[in-house]
């Protein structure tokens, strides 16, 4: 059972976030955070976390540190390159070989991040958990 969502973020990533935002604007169970901690909330946040799902950043990078249980969603960057280190098997990514990765470009990076599903990462997640009720 799932006791709480924190959302956590940049201050300016909202827009990226809005889908969750407005999902956790009707959920009792969800904090939003979103550019409002410092590093050190941000890492005590993680620490105390069941499970982090996140994409390249330094919240999944922070979670491998605790040695936290961690789904993380890669799109336009390599995660053999930049992702959570010695934890390829809690990488989703959906780009197609041969697919231009450009993290700085709008696309085909969106895209390659909507082909995660939600029912994907729930199912990360519970394997991640124990099988545990999401």
């Amino acid at each position: 059972q799932v006791d709480r969502v924190v959302l956590v973020g940049a201050r300016g990533e909202e827009p990226q976030c809005a889908e969750l935002l407005t999902w956790a604007g009707s959920e009792p169970r969800a904090v939003n955070l979103i550019g409002q901690t410092t590093l050190g909330e941000l890492m005590a946040v993680i620490g105390r976390s069941a499970i982090l799902i996140g994409s390249d950043s330094a919240a999944v990078r922070i979670a491998v540190g605790f040695g936290r249980p961690l789904v993380a969603l890669y799109g336009p960057t390599v995660a053999a390159f930049v992702g959570p280190f010695g934890r390829d098997g809690d990488v989703i990514s959906r780009v197609h070989p041969g697919e231009v990765r450009d993290h700085k470009a709008d696309e085909p990076g969106g895209t390659q991040m909507a082909r995660i599903t939600t029912q994907e990462v729930l199912g990360a997640c519970k394997a991640r958990l124990g099988g545990m009720r999401a």
